[in-house]
């Protein structure tokens, strides 16, 4: 399951191999591991459309899970001093501390694609997922 709530596959399943019946498979396993650990249900998360039709072909007892995001959108701001100058004066202050704060704990950002992730940055990446789950008292499993 990725961490990334964007919509893509969610199941690997090689070309040459028959999904309905590797679908069977997986549906059967999980069924049995929800059982056998009491868990209520399992879920198909950030799905594309295919997927999630896929699944529910192959298990008519899913039900969709509806989302919202937030996704924000440049309406001609020019950049982000426009942004907020659209804005109140109580959130611009509000913003401009947030990220005053972000910038006082030296933060650094890299962002990593394919052969430039390391295993140790996705140990990492891993570990930073799980301690977030495990403050608010979810399981990663």
């Amino acid at each position: 399951m990725p961490f990334t709530p964007v919509p893509g596959a969610r199941t690997l399943i090689a070309r040459h191999a028959d999904a309905r019946a590797v679908r069977a498979l997986l549906a059967s396993a999980w069924r049995e591991q929800c059982e056998r650990l009491d868990l209520s249900s399992w879920h198909l998360l950030f799905a594309n459309e295919a997927d999630v039709a896929a699944w529910q072909a192959q298990c008519p007892e899913l039900i969709s899970r509806e989302g919202v995001q937030f996704q924000w959108r440049d309406r001609g701001f020019g950049d982000f001093e426009g942004f907020l100058a659209s804005l109140t004066s109580k959130r611009r202050k509000m913003i401009k501390r947030e990220r005053r704060l972000v910038a006082e704990q030296g933060l650094q950002v890299a962002r990593l694609e394919g052969e430039a992730i390391t295993s140790a940055d996705m140990a990492h990446f891993y570990r930073c997922y799980a301690i977030t789950y495990h403050e608010r008292g979810r399981p990663l499993i």
